[in-house]
């Protein structure tokens, strides 16, 4: 018999708390996750709290000095997932308090949300699993690489038979999305270049790659009616949340045609761009294994930049 797992939802608004209940009665009817959960609003510090639920704005911030929620994070050793107004710097908070999962208020659905919820609290951390609820009806592979390969040809070499379903213009961001992660995977999990080396572009990686046994890669792509997505892991566990949510939010505009901190940094820029045109997830068991997914809808309005999903944790946890 599973445990039956907490949430307590804390808002700020009536109407974003009224959605976030209807959200979850939604996903506990629909009977897609392998565990149980009961939703809880008020919030109790003697009470095991799986996941905390927080919503938070630019008014709530200037007006209550965080206090509220560096309460919480002192109490509880919950999972933490934002609700925020996308015309709030939710990315500084985000970094402030090391939290990877944000939803944005103007973009809850039942799917994002159902994913975190997998993601968080169930037992698969790594994987496509939450995000195809129903299979992987249209496509299926994995690869694994180790040995030699030419850098310039390796794409369009070893996923064309996937790439020839696509449209030509999908094709090129298919194309262009799995060069970035495959590029930041031989760069941190094969060749060990730190991050500071490639900030300021004191190391690139060959034109040969020659992958070790010890540092496969490993690369799945899935499709199904809705979506297809790209899965790829290395072994290096050397990417961090900490470097993630700064990269992004160094490439965020934080008002609509500002110019974005990042604007001369000479890394980062893919993973935002990827992160604006499609669903970005990272899992992150440290010193052991990192993987990004990416999902890209066939409904081009749910490719919208819409919620973060970083999950970073302890080979030990």
């Amino acid at each position: 018999m599973s445990i039956l797992k907490t949430i307590h939802l804390h808002c700020r608004s009536q109407n974003v708390k009224d959605r976030l209940q209807l959200l979850l009665e939604q996903i506990i009817a629909s009977h897609q996750l392998p565990f149980k959960f009961e939703v809880l609003t008020s919030f109790d510090p003697n009470r095991k709290m799986d996941l905390i639920i927080f919503e938070t704005n630019a008014e709530w911030v200037a007006s209550n000095g965080l206090r509220e929620l560096e309460e919480i994070l002192e109490c509880s050793k919950s999972n933490i997932v934002l609700v925020c107004s996308p015309k709030f710097d939710y990315l500084e908070l985000a970094k402030r308090y090391g939290i990877g999962n944000v939803i944005l208020s103007d973009h809850l659905n039942p799917n994002s949300l159902r994913a975190i919820l997998a993601r968080l609290l169930g037992d698969e951390f790594f994987g496509f699993k939450p995000f195809f609820t129903k299979g992987y009806n249209l496509f299926y592979q994995e690869f694994i690489f180790c040995g030699r390969y030419p850098l310039a040809s390796f794409p369009k070499e070893y996923f064309q038979e996937f790439a020839g379903s696509l449209s030509e213009e999908e094709k090129y961001y298919f194309y262009t999305n799995i060069n970035e992660l495959l590029i930041n995977a031989f760069s941190f999990g094969v060749y060990g270049i730190q991050a500071e080396e490639r900030d300021r572009n004191q190391a690139t990686v060959p034109d040969e790659i020659f992958i070790s046994k010890e540092k496969e890669i490993k690369v799945l792509i899935a499709r199904d009616h809705e979506k297809y997505g790209i899965s790829i892991m290395d072994r290096s566990g050397s990417l961090t949340l900490e470097r993630v949510l700064e990269k992004i939010h160094r490439h965020t505009p934080l008002e609509e045609k500002t110019i974005p901190k990042g604007i001369t940094d000479l890394s980062g820029r893919g993973l935002f761009m990827i992160s604006r045109q499609s669903r970005l997830i990272v899992n992150i068991l440290k010193s052991v294994r990192t993987e990004v997914i990416i999902l890209r809808y066939n409904d081009p309005t749910l490719n919208a930049y819409q919620s973060l999903i970083i999950n970073e944790k302890n080979s030990a946890d």
